[in-house]
């Protein structure tokens, strides 16, 4: 048990800069949303309605991503945690597992949607 302390010290300070992240991009995400002020807003002509519908989807991903970041910091920081009975259960690293995957598959489907309209040609956008 001693050998894992400091892989579990290690896993807890990440996991809490990874949430720490989260809030701060689910505050960012807020005040994107919120800002009256910046190049959403802007008098674009007939797409000014699609691009409230991009503002819109764009927000509802930073805060998806944002709430997933804190799920997983919070599974992370009760990876280190003991159990107070003998015979307990301990959910911090499954529901630190289940977070992670999750969220390696929301990267890699995001990293290959971009991947494909990055190197596809302009007419098949």
């Amino acid at each position: 048990m001693e050998t894992r302390k400091p892989w579990t010290l290690v896993i807890s300070i990440l996991s809490a800069i990874v949430v720490i992240g989260g809030l701060i991009m689910a505050i960012l995400s807020v005040l994107f949303v919120t800002d009256q002020d910046d190049i959403w807003s802007a008098d674009v002509g007939e797409i000014k309605d699609q691009a409230q519908e991009v503002k819109k989807g764009t927000f509802a991903a930073l805060i998806i991503f944002s709430l997933i970041a804190i799920v997983t910091g919070s599974g992370g920081l009760c990876c280190p945690l003991d159990c107070i009975k003998d015979n307990c259960i301990r959910c911090g690293p499954v529901l630190y597992g289940i977070a992670l995957f999750f969220t390696w598959i929301a990267f890699v489907a995001t990293g290959a949607a971009i991947t494909g309209v990055s190197t596809s040609a302009p007419e098949q956008i």
